[in-house]
């Protein structure tokens, strides 16, 4: 996409998905899920003008768990 800034997320995925661990405590995903939507999380820093930061991620985290984010995406990935 032209005008985003492209960062190898395979530098930062794991410390990332701690994060996400950390702040998402009503689910118990399985580490392919925790990497998909840790990704997701990832994807929407960037698109914001963001990078991979803790803040950034502890930011849209917390706007996934409060803006019904996290039901979206379940939904959308067919999960229960």
């Amino acid at each position: 996409m032209e005008g985003i800034t492209e960062i190898n997320k395979e530098d930062y995925i794991d410390d990332c998905v701690k994060i996400v661990k950390e702040l998402v405590v009503d689910e118990d995903f399985s580490e392919e899920i925790w990497h998909t939507l840790t990704a997701e999380i990832m994807d929407t820093c960037l698109f914001i003008g963001g990078d991979f930061g803790e803040e950034n991620i502890r930011d849209i985290t917390n706007q996934y768990i409060t803006s019904n984010g996290i039901v979206r995406f379940k939904k959308a990935h067919g999960i229960r």
